[in-house]
């Protein structure tokens, strides 16, 4: 069956059925079934279904597809509009309205009458030529099946649907036309009307030699009697599903499965329920590699290999892998920051973002968080404006060779798609190209109830599978499947760097990783952050197997230390000599070199997105970064109370410390410039005891790396404790500044302009070269571009009131979700704001 034909009959269907339901007028319903896109064959059943609801109306009882009585059985097809008649049969009128019918539509409606009781039926064939009286001859079909042999007068001809499956599926069809009009109705409607367009032409020569599938068909091919056995009440229900769900069903009975039909009714309860759940079964089905068969059959084999207690490394001895140590702001990481910078703008950066922050007692998307309270800048905005800030400096380095703008992919769930949407709609995409940013929806797999992998329903509603989210693994099939990858490769890009949604440092750390990934020619980069042996944080291994294969992966904690034991490393995990583990804690942030990689390797994730080295031939190379973590690492996870209960020492990882680690970090990168700031002070909020440090934020712009950070302050300047400070124009500049208070600078960047040069000028090179160096000038044959950086010199004595942190208690619900997980809010006492339009050297005092 030609399903765009089905589609556009369905449309005019609707139609139809909506000009009936208005007007209550026939002919005008009946005119929306003319149109030249229709299939006559499917035109005329339409038309059938349509008009049997008009004589239903008219007559108030219901026209079945035959109808029984005391004469025979007729077909009511085809029919145009007929007088009211009483409980007599309007044979005659039928007749003679068919006979129109045939003319106008070009389509043949013929009556096979055989005897006093015998039976009409209607074919539909191709035009015949006009008979005299009596029985129209017999014709193949529209398909030339070939003839069917004679049968005795006594028999009926055989019908490929059996009577039952007509009457189910146009009582199928009644029910939703009978019902408010809606979407998820009008699906139905187009799926019911395509079932039923396939039984009745089944019914004819049409389908005898069509190779077309049917429900018919796949009946056919199953074995009634395991049907019964397995799944008596889904057998009994099988005339409404179409041949994609009848097969679906099976699969299901195929993988032990049949506990999801034991609820089932009979025919005509809850069907809506029952055709629902086979689509999420579908949609469940097409969006795992391998299908729900797959995703079954692999989840019963790691389910054994638990219960049996199978060791996943047997054969494997672990060792430390080799990587890149750095040191904040020493040469070496310096060196490493600008190659970065230069290679970002090849990269690409995929942001896993599919989760809400119902975890951290906030009910939005955990992107939407603010990162910290001094501006309210939400972790969605200071990525997209640290690719952006990394996107300018690297292009602009670049002197305009190739590639001009950084793409950004999201990858969302069903829980986080349309709010992703609407905060970046909602605020301009935060400055970036909506052109640049991408979303990947992730699909959510079946949940499991029992280690025989047995699919778990819904306990409030037994028409639905549980699902949850897959993990973010998916991210890398995702990349695969959508094309993204193949148009990254095909506009060369060389780097994808993979992060999570909740780490306010991590956008200083990558710089430096990615210059680590370009000198090294690293395939996979893991950023790593020291690790004290058994904590809680997988790490980073070399895994050399019996038979000489190896890999660099991530080795969760309570896998490592048996692992380590087994090898003959009877201490296990152990500290070193530094105080730390040897094997690096991993935090989920990755860099891949995609370039040489065969697309194939993407599909064989599962689910976890640090698994991807598992992939990759011997031959690849597989490094790490290692940085302190105060510097990369502050992920927001855990919500209030349980980040009280942390053990004192250990990292709290909720929205409390996050905020206090930007304010720190923050701190001690200006502390390593040059800048005086004072020591923190101890506070509880939420139970939690942090260090609290000036408020000290600035927009990426200003402050990519430490190269420019470093440049950026000079003189004697100095921040209190009590201190806030927020800079967000990329050319302001600290002179001697002595701050006792609260400050926010701001500054227009810069000014661009373009410096025509005639070919006939007299402009010596020499010359030109000179104003090549001085202004970063870019240069082609007809002009000359040129950027003049507009210094913002601030110094001077600012001395207010400044703002003040007030404790929140979790527990009071007068105050916003994103305040009471935090602990505290900052009040604005008194604060001195400043913006420049130009360029020059200003004193604050105040």
């Amino acid at each position: 069956m030609d399903l765009t034909n089905v589609v556009k009959s369905s449309d005019a269907f609707a139609e139809a059925r909506r000009a009936y339901k208005v007007s209550s007028n026939w002919n005008e319903a009946h005119e929306r079934l003319q149109g030249p896109d229709i299939d006559s064959s499917y035109r005329a059943i339409l038309t059938a279904i349509l008009r049997s609801v008009e004589v239903e109306e008219n007559n108030d009882k219901p026209v079945s597809l035959r109808q029984k009585g005391k004469r025979g059985r007729e077909n009511i097809d085809e029919a145009p509009p007929i007088e009211k008649r009483g409980r007599g049969r309007p044979r005659k009128q039928i007749r003679q309205n068919i006979a129109e019918i045939e003319e106008n539509n070009d389509v043949d409606v013929s009556f096979r009458h055989e005897g006093k009781r015998g039976r009409e039926s209607i074919d539909h064939a191709p035009p015949r030529e006009k008979r005299g009286r009596g029985r129209p001859r017999k014709q193949a079909g529209i398909d030339e099946a070939p003839p069917r042999e004679k049968r005795g007068r006594g028999r009926p001809r055989k019908q490929a649907p059996p009577t039952n499956l007509r009457s189910n599926y146009r009582e199928s069809l009644l029910n939703v036309l009978n019902k408010p009009f809606d979407e998820k109705e009008y699906r139905e409607l187009r799926k019911h009307i395509e079932s039923y367009i396939d039984y009745v032409l089944a019914g004819s020569d049409v389908m005898a030699s069509s190779t077309v599938g049917s429900t018919a068909d796949s009946l056919s091919k199953l074995d009634i009697n395991d049907w019964a056995s397995a799944a008596p009440n889904l057998q009994k229900n099988l005339s409404l599903l179409s041949s994609q769900q009848v097969e679906l069903a099976k699969m299901l009975l195929e993988m032990n499965q049949s506990h999801l039909f034991e609820h089932w009714p009979e025919p005509g309860v809850n069907d809506d329920d029952k055709l629902a759940f086979l689509e999420q079964v579908a949609r469940l089905n097409a969006s795992y590699p391998g299908g729900l068969a797959s995703y079954i059959k692999t989840a019963r084999e790691l389910l054994a290999d638990s219960k049996a207690g199978k060791n996943p490394y047997d054969g494997f001895s672990p060792s430390v892998p080799s990587g890149e140590a750095l040191t904040f702001g020493d040469d070496k990481f310096v060196q490493y920051e600008d190659a970065g910078v230069r290679e970002a703008r090849k990269a690409v950066f995929v942001l896993v973002a599919g989760g809400l922050g119902e975890r951290l007692g906030y009910n939005g998307i955990k992107v939407a968080l603010p990162l910290e309270s001094t501006t309210g800048t939400c972790f969605l905005q200071h990525y997209i404006e640290s690719i952006l800030a990394l996107q300018e400096t690297s292009c602009r380095l670049a002197q305009g060779e190739g590639l001009t703008e950084i793409p950004l992919a999201i990858m969302t769930s069903d829980d986080t798609h349309l709010r992703t949407i609407k905060l970046l709609e909602s605020n301009a995409y935060f400055g970036m190209k909506p052109t640049q940013i991408k979303l990947l929806k992730q699909e959510k797999v079946a949940c499991l109830d029992d280690n025989d992998a047995r699919l778990a329903v819904d306990p409030h509603n037994k028409y639905i599978i549980q699902t949850k989210p897959h993990g973010h693994g998916d991210v890398h099939s995702l990349l695969y499947s959508s094309g993204l990858l193949k148009e990254w490769l095909d506009a060369g890009r060389k780097w994808v760097l993979f992060f999570q949604d909740t780490n306010g440092l991590l956008f200083k750390a990558i710089p430096a990783a990615l210059g680590v990934s370009a000198t090294n020619e690293y395939h996979v980069n893991s950023l790593a952050v020291p690790r004290k042996a058994k904590e809680a944080i997988g790490g980073i291994t070399k895994l050399t197997h019996q038979d000489g294969r190896t890999m660099v992966i991530n080795v969760e904690y309570n896998q490592l230390d048996p692992l380590l034991r087994a090898t003959g490393n009877p201490d296990g995990d152990v500290n070193c000599e530094t105080g730390y583990s040897p094997f690096p804690g991993n935090i989920n942030q990755i860099q891949g070199f995609y370039t040489k990689l065969r697309s194939s390797h993407l599909l064989r994730l599962e689910c976890m997105m640090q698994d991807y080295p598992k992939t990759l031939p011997p031959s690849a190379k597989v490094g790490f970064t290692v940085m302190d973590t105060w510097y990369a690492y502050a992920p927001v996870k855990n919500n209030p109370e349980d980040a009280a209960k942390v053990p004192k020492g250990n990292p709290y990882h909720s929205a409390t410390s996050g905020e206090m680690a930007i304010y720190r970090a923050n701190s001690l990168i200006l502390r390593k410039a040059g800048v005086k700031v004072a020591d923190p002070v101890n506070h509880v909020f939420n139970g939690q005891e942090v260090e609290v440090f000036p408020r000290i934020v600035w927009k990426p712009k200003w402050g990519l790396t430490f190269s420019d950070i470093r440049s950026k302050v000079n003189g004697n300047c100095s921040i209190t404790q009590r201190s806030t400070i927020a800079i967000k124009g990329r050319n302001i500049y600290l002179e001697d500044l002595a701050l006792d208070g609260a400050l926010v600078l701001d500054a227009i960047d810069d000014a661009r302009g373009m410096l025509k040069i005639l070919l006939l000028c007299e402009c010596s090179i020499s010359v030109l070269c000179l104003l090549v160096w001085l202004f970063n000038l870019q240069v082609n044959a007809q002009s000359v571009s040129f950027v003049l950086y507009q210094q913002v010199k601030v110094g001077g004595s600012v001395q207010n009131a400044g703002c003040i942190i007030q404790s929140v208690d979790f527990k009071d619900t007068s105050v916003p979700e994103e305040v009471r997980i935090r602990g505290f809010k900052i009040i604005k006492v008194e604060q001195l704001e400043k913006t420049y339009s130009e360029p020059g050297k200003f004193s604050l005092k105040l």
